[in-house]
């Protein structure tokens, strides 16, 4: 089953609109991409090719960590 953008946006806006001191999330490198997640639902999503690499570097660098090798979590 694919990510839908257009509902990872709107779950994510959803999320930022509530105040909060923190916020869990999961990096998690698949086959496909690099997937941002929170509560087990897609955030964002990256596929496997140079601008979603560097997108991916960016999103573990922010959340102050490395992405993780293919088939784990962060």
């Amino acid at each position: 089953m694919g990510v839908s953008r257009k509902k990872a946006l709107q779950y994510a806006e959803k999320i930022i609109s509530v105040p909060r001191s923190r916020v869990l999330v999961t990096l998690r490198h698949g086959q496909e991409g690099v997937t941002l997640l929170h509560g087990g639902r897609a955030v964002a999503k990256v596929f496997v090719n140079r601008s979603g690499i560097r997108a991916a570097a960016f999103m573990a660098r922010a959340l102050g960590t490395k992405v993780p090798p293919l088939g784990r979590a962060v």
